[in-house]
């Protein structure tokens, strides 16, 4: 019961979506150790359902699938949203950053014409 109700209630809080799924297969893999086996559409079900918000565009995607994603299907199209947000993340933060060396520089100089 404690694994079933792990299993259901798990989040993806600060990991990445390849620590996610392994410790979902874990607690999958365990259960199916002591005879409780989780349908492959459950197992999907229970891995979306509790996923960040950065998540929701993908997981309205993976709900509508049409046949349902297998597990290796979904960890696909998290792992891919997931690089892309990492790109863009990136990329924003490559726009944003200031090269100090480029700042504008002013040069004073005196002459002194004594001749």
């Amino acid at each position: 019961m404690e694994l079933d109700d792990e299993l259901r209630s798990i989040t993806i809080g600060n990991s990445i979506v390849v620590q996610y799924c392994t410790r979902i297969k874990s607690i999958v893999d365990l259960l199916a150790n002591i005879g409780a086996s989780v349908s492959e559409g459950n197992l999907v079900i229970y891995s979306i359902n509790n996923l960040s918000l950065k998540f929701s565009h993908v997981v309205t995607t993976i709900r509508h699938q049409k046949p349902f994603p297998t597990f290796l299907e979904m960890r696909s199209m998290l792992m891919l949203e997931e690089r892309s947000m990492i790109k863009e993340q990136n990329r924003v933060v490559q726009a944003t950053h200031q090269d100090h060396a480029s700042a504008l520089t002013i040069l004073n100089t005196t002459h002194d014409n004594q001749s």
